[in-house]
């Protein structure tokens, strides 16, 4: 507690020893607004400008945690204008002025040529370089490039004259411009190789607290989704499943935004390649994102009023799974309307051999199960509407969505044999289906230059109904339930910016569960339970230059849970996290993360339902157990350079007090239940890197080791080597791509606290891009026999060993195909995201 104080201490001292940093995304705005929003939130500086000078140049930009100074350098970008800082001077008489800046156009005249740039598609052109040209000899007169949104100005008397417009990769284009307002202007592609043609820059930038990654044209042509696009980036130390939309570093799991606005799975899968602008992954969040590990935040191009209509379809060969979508956006000024929905399917199938053994009553029960078919049905439906409104102060956001899913038939067919006796068929057949309504509305506000609020509600209520029917020889048991399921959460951060490279605030996120479940069958149950977590913190966040920033949040979380007739837990705990950022130089860069909180209560873990397994095995929950805490420490390191980039880090995670599976005798029957015993240790290692030695071949190689130990009643230890690579090859309208991943292997919580091994991998696919279709092939394993993932479980009194050989990690092969049409202009292809995850709380 005293160092605490100490650098409480410290952190108080050293918020007066630098300057006022601002955060601001300007949007297609002229110079002189831009200009003059500068001087409204500036503390010591005034920007002096002559209005009618600026009003013609655009400015497009995402200022971040910059000085005055340097925000007006970045809006003023590759414009003719210059700007001169004048402080601590004195006028005649010896008083001090003012500290002042001043802007003004390098080149006055009287007119300017002006317009935007577009592509084929009618995107804006980024950085299109323009020439003013003599007529009579050519000669040059003026030049200029265009911004982010594909808008120029360039100051010039000649005319008439002759423009010329030039982007790599694109046809050059020759004007003689009737006016001064040239409008839209259109590049189309150059049907041309391009041979040594050198680009100078990295799409890679390191900044202090993220990485900013610029997508090039090959990988935008070849993407599809906003999760194809992030995967073909290849991000040292990012790990992402196009499949599922899960992203990983060695922090954990990264939390997605688009435009600084937390995002969901489909949010991002239906995010349009050519709309993202640039992708930053913030390995040390501050700001908005402080709250979060890791996060990925998607910027994406400013868009005008128009709409779009996107399908898209997937079928699996090899073991059936497909889905289809179908989304509509339109997009009128400041609002934009959504509506979407889609179904998907599988159908899973597998067998094996499982070896169990229980010691009872003093002797050994062998039991030999030889899973002949196991297979499972599942298909989901589900729609949303949404809403959001967004101006230069706030954005609202409002969802709403339904989502049916079922699994009609989930059945194993299997022989079972104990100690060496008859074999004995069994038939354990499930069922599930689940409605679930949900609403989620966010809103994030300027509510001064220096102060922003963010909040966001999502609330749920699903029906469930759950049915088993276990056969086994003359042995029938039986289970139906009903549940009722409410889930609530709230979640806000406060922060205000203060003079001097710093920044405090306040983060409150409070949720509640409540599900009321009926069981009955073989056995009859009421089962009422409800748990709420509340997290109230402060932050604080200080840097010196770009190249050393500090952040630290501190405050309790306060838990309680209740069965209906039992006594009622409650912890208050302190939670909070540190994290230290340093940039050496532009290659180098330096980053550690501590952090401390408390694992939420699950609660189908404590329920007080017995849930008979087979005729030999009884699953039990455990209302006595405590809540678990939660460590984290990582070190890491990055090197980046425009053709290779390198990540490598260690790390440790750990939870005291682990809830894992507790096996006991009770008569002639094994109860499987819960206890929060011993500490769980996972100790990681990881190294990636990235290289591009041409502008169509991408390498990326990964090496990974963790050592799990968990100590306690069961002690547990496995050390785990992992590789992976990936190759990328683009040749005109196809990409193709090959990727390769060694054994696996880990500490399975959810199974028993099992070791699982899955078995290698390897895919290949190549995907076709023309105009608004897309089409994908892919394969995966073709040339290998059968893959059997295999788990060992060793607690006490309980063993099992387990072969099985599932369908989805055979040889399969896969067809995406998709096609977009848009009508009016050009809008980006985001989605609301819907949660198809239908929340439950059964004991199964």
């Amino acid at each position: 507690m005293r160092k605490f104080f100490i650098i409480l201490s410290l952190l108080s001292i050293s918020m007066f020893i630098s300057a006022q940093q601002i955060s601001h995304q300007f949007v297609n705005v002229s110079m002189s607004d831009a200009l003059r929003y500068l001087s409204s939130v500036s503390s010591k500086y005034t920007i002096n400008f002559i209005y009618d000078e600026l009003e013609d140049f655009h400015v497009t930009t995402n200022v971040y945690n910059k000085s005055i100074p340097d925000a007006i350098r970045q809006v003023i970008g590759f414009y003719p204008i210059s700007m001169k800082v004048k402080e601590q001077t004195t006028d005649e008489q010896g008083g001090v002025l003012p500290d002042a800046i001043y802007v003004e156009c390098t080149q006055k005249t009287a007119h300017k040529y002006q317009g935007r740039i577009v592509d084929g598609d009618g995107e804006a052109v980024a950085y299109a370089n323009i020439r003013v040209l003599n007529v009579k000899d050519s000669s040059y007169v003026n030049g200029g490039v265009t911004n982010e949104s594909g808008y120029f100005a360039i100051p010039c008397e000649q005319h008439p004259a002759l423009l010329k417009i030039s982007y790599i990769g694109y046809q050059t284009l020759y004007l003689h411009p009737q006016s001064y307002d040239l409008g839209t202007l259109r590049l189309h592609a150059s049907a041309n190789n391009l041979k040594e043609v050198t680009v100078k820059g990295s799409t890679f930038t390191r900044k202090s607290d993220r990485i900013v990654v610029i997508p090039d044209k090959q990988q935008v042509r070849h993407s599809y989704t906003g999760y194809d696009l992030l995967s073909q980036m290849l991000i040292p130390g990012v790990e992402v499943n196009t499949e599922t939309g899960t992203i990983t570093s060695v922090f954990g799991n990264v939390s997605v935004y688009v435009d600084s606005v937390k995002a969901e799975y489909r949010d991002v899968k239906n995010l349009r390649p050519k709309d993202i602008a640039r992708v930053e992954y913030i390995d040390m969040p501050t700001g908005k994102f402080a709250r979060e590990k890791a996060v990925i935040n998607f910027i994406t191009r400013p868009q005008t009023t128009g709409g779009y209509v996107s399908m898209d379809a997937m079928e699996n060969v090899g073991y059936r799974k497909g889905e289809g979508n179908v989304a509509a956006k339109w997009k009128h000024k400041n609002t934009e309307y959504t509506f979407y929905g889609g179904a998907s399917y599988a159908d899973a199938k597998s067998h094996g051999i499982d070896e169990e053994q229980y010691d009872i009553s003093d002797k050994t029960v062998r039991k030999q199960t030889d899973v002949q078919l196991s297979k499972e049905k599942t298909n989901t439906e589900y729609m949303q509407v949404g809403i959001r409104h967004i101006t230069d102060k706030r954005t609202l956001l409002g969802k709403w969505g339904l989502t049916r899913a079922g699994t009609p038939e989930n059945t194993d067919r299997s022989s079972i044999i104990y100690d060496n006796g008859m074999p004995i068929n069994t038939l354990n057949r499930k069922s599930e289906r689940g409605l679930q309504p949900s609403m989620t509305l966010y809103g994030d506000f300027a509510l001064t230059p220096k102060q922003q609020l963010d909040a966001q509600l999502i609330s749920s209520y699903s029906y469930n109904k759950y049915d088993r029917n276990y056969h086994e020889g003359n042995y029938l048991y039986q289970t139906n339930v009903k549940e009722n399921l409410l889930s609530l959460s709230l979640e806000s951060n406060y922060y205000v910016q203060l003079n001097h490279h710093n920044q405090i605030g306040a983060y409150l996120t409070t949720s509640f569960n409540a599900t009321n479940d009926h069981y009955a069958g073989t056995k009859t149950y009421w089962n009422h339970f409800w748990t709420s977590e509340n997290i109230m913190a402060l932050h604080y966040e200080q840097s010196w230059t770009d190249k050393f920033m500090l952040l630290g949040k501190i405050g309790i979380d306060y838990q309680t849970f209740r069965n209906y007739g039992e006594k009622r837990w409650q912890y208050v705990k302190p939670w909070g996290f540190c994290q230290m950022s340093y940039k050496a130089n532009e290659k180098h860069h330096f980053g550690v993360f501590l952090s401390k909180g408390n694992l939420t209560m699950n609660m189908q873990l404590v329920n007080k339902v017995d849930q008979v397994m087979d005729s030999m095995m009884t699953q039990r929950g455990n209302p006595e157990l405590k809540e678990s805490d939660f460590m984290l420490s990582d070190f890491s390191y990055t090197f980046t350079t425009p053709k290779f980039q390198l990540n490598a880090g260690i790390g440790w995670e750990g939870i005291l007090n682990l809830a894992k599976c507790y096996f006991f005798t009770e008569g002639n029957k094994v109860i499987m239940s819960f206890i929060n015993d011993g500490i769980y240790h996972d100790w990681q290692a990881q190294l990636s890197a990235s290289y591009k030695p041409t502008s169509n071949l991408r390498l990326r190689a990964s090496a990974s080791y963790d050592y799990y130990q968990i100590t306690g009643v069961y002690a547990h230890n496995l050390g785990a080597l992992s590789l992976s690579a990936r190759v990328i090859y683009y040749l005109g309208d196809f990409g193709f791509n090959l990727s390769a991943k060694t054994v696996t292997q880990q500490l399975d919580m959810e199974n028993n606290d099992s070791y699982l091994r899955t078995p290698a991998s390897y895919s290949f696919s190549t995907n076709w891009k023309h105009g608004n279709w897309y089409i994908e092939v892919g394969v995966k394993s073709p040339f290998t026999g059968r893959k059997c993932t295999y788990s060992n479980a060793v607690n006490g009194i309980y063993r099992d060993i387990s072969r099985m050989y599932e369908k989805s990690n055979q040889a399969s092969a896969c067809i995406k195909v998709a096609y977009t049409f848009d009508f009016g202009r050009k809008t980006s292809h985001d989605k609301e995201d819907i949660d198809t995850n239908i929340r439950n709380a059964i004991m199964k």
